[in-house]
């Protein structure tokens, strides 16, 4: 089991690269992350993390690489994600993610105004 120093750390790096992948792609995936949060405002920080990424049809693995963690995780989370936008077997949360992305939503600005 991991200390609390063990549990920080894995924190941080996630984080670390979360930004580093922002700051290489224009903040997409953060304007990604507000407008779901906007419609699913139960989800947390990391799932939101997980749902932006995965709007990019990024696999479990790939994602798990960008934020420091493993697919397993990152398939965990995935789940959470379906439970909480309602989804059952067969319905695909990539469709679903960018679906509601498309949706205009005037509380949310657009990018680059």
């Amino acid at each position: 089991m991991k200390n609390q120093a063990q549990t920080r750390r894995s924190r941080a790096k996630k984080c670390e690269g979360w930004e580093r992948f922002e700051i290489e792609t224009n903040g997409i995936f953060v304007y990604r992350a507000r407008k779901i949060a906007l419609r699913y405002p139960s989800l947390t920080p990391n799932q939101l993390r997980v749902a932006a990424l995965a709007t990019e049809l990024l696999p479990s693995y790939e994602i798990a690489r960008i934020l420091g963690s493993t697919e397993r995780a990152v398939e965990k989370v995935r789940s959470r994600i379906r439970k909480a936008l309602g989804l059952h077997d067969g319905d695909s949360l990539t469709a679903t993610l960018l679906t509601l992305l498309e949706e205009k939503n005037d509380a949310l600005p657009q990018m680059g105004g």
